[in-house]
């Protein structure tokens, strides 16, 4: 069973321990970075997850060894980014221990590559197409898919190739 605790004291420690030895899959929150430190002696090493007040300090907490960051700001930034109309291309999510991140893209009227199939547009290396949505259609692209005016496209890119892609599909803010 996958069981959530709030609060590292005395009552979550060893409900959080009993827990483990038991076989559950237990998520036991704590704030406090002392209290952290001292569980995770006793506990032994879990996932860490930290919430980043400022985006721009994800690489420190990368560094510092957190596995994965939270940003309110970038999800709600992006979340507005999404619905304005002259924003082409949102970062949606990073995946940190693959180098990746998740963008969105919609394909502008004038870009060079509406109406040719992905097998004759050359698209970064770095670069992966993972989903088109085109009228509320899910499309899952092949060699043969034509990419359309409008098209929201969902990719996998790494930093080198996040630019590149940008380009290719005429997609700059």
């Amino acid at each position: 069973m996958y069981i959530i605790i709030g609060g590292g004291g005395e009552i979550g420690y060893y409900l959080t321990k009993n827990l483990l030895i038991q076989g559950h899959e237990v998520l036991l929150l704590e704030k406090g970075s002392a209290r952290y430190q001292a569980l995770n002696d006793e506990l032994g090493p879990g996932r860490t997850i930290a919430r980043l007040n400022n985006p721009k300090h994800e690489e420190i907490f990368q560094k510092l060894g957190i596995d994965l960051t939270v940003s309110p700001t970038r999800a709600i930034l992006s979340l507005i980014e999404s619905d304005l109309p002259s924003t082409r291309f949102v970062p949606l999510m990073m995946l940190k221990n693959a180098g990746l991140e998740i963008v969105e893209m919609r394909i502008p009227e004038k870009s060079a590559i509406v109406g040719k199939m992905l097998r004759d547009i050359n698209l970064p290396r770095s670069s992966n197409l993972a989903l088109i949505i085109r009228d509320k259609q899910f499309i899952t692209p092949t060699a043969e898919t034509q990419i359309n005016a409008h098209d929201d496209v969902f990719a996998l890119v790494n930093s080198e190739g996040e630019e590149e892609l940008r380009k290719t599909f005429g997609a700059l803010d």
